[in-house]
């Protein structure tokens, strides 16, 4: 019964973090598609900055899942809060110019995007963050 409960916490955990890699993965397809779109160069930068982050985050987020399913750690949700910051700032303008055709920085105030944005990427980075702490303390006080 303890083992089963273990088993199911670690897979719902991971069967999230593949799902959220495919998303990743599809998205930094799509950028890397349409790469030869971004005109300029700080949407070029943020282009490539939004690829790596999409194809790196999700394969250190697995990596670290599975450690911390295997060890029980959870001492690296702040670094991927903080990547998934930076993600975000780079994939904003990126995804402005290639779904809506515009450039954000020349026709929007971005830093108002991003000053609404923000807030909302905060609280549910942090529900997250607080369930795969749960998640992990529960699995740990299993064994």
């Amino acid at each position: 019964m303890v083992q089963t409960n273990y088993g199911n916490k670690g897979n719902r955990i991971l069967r999230a973090e593949v799902l959220g890699a495919l998303v990743c993965v599809l998205g930094a397809g799509f950028i890397l598609g349409n790469l030869k779109k971004l005109d300029n160069w700080y949407l070029l930068d943020c282009g490539i900055v939004s690829i790596l982050g999409s194809v790196l985050l999700p394969i250190l987020s697995i990596g670290s899942v599975r450690k911390m399913l295997s060890i029980k750690s959870s001492s690296f949700f702040s670094l991927y809060f903080c990547l998934g910051a930076v993600l975000m700032l780079a994939v904003l303008p990126v995804m402005g110019k290639l779904i809506g055709g515009a450039d954000l920085f020349k026709t929007t105030r971005l830093w108002f995007i991003y000053a609404i944005g923000f807030p909302y990427f905060y609280y549910f980075a942090r529900r997250v963050v607080n369930c795969y702490r749960k998640a992990a303390l529960g699995i740990a006080q299993v064994d």
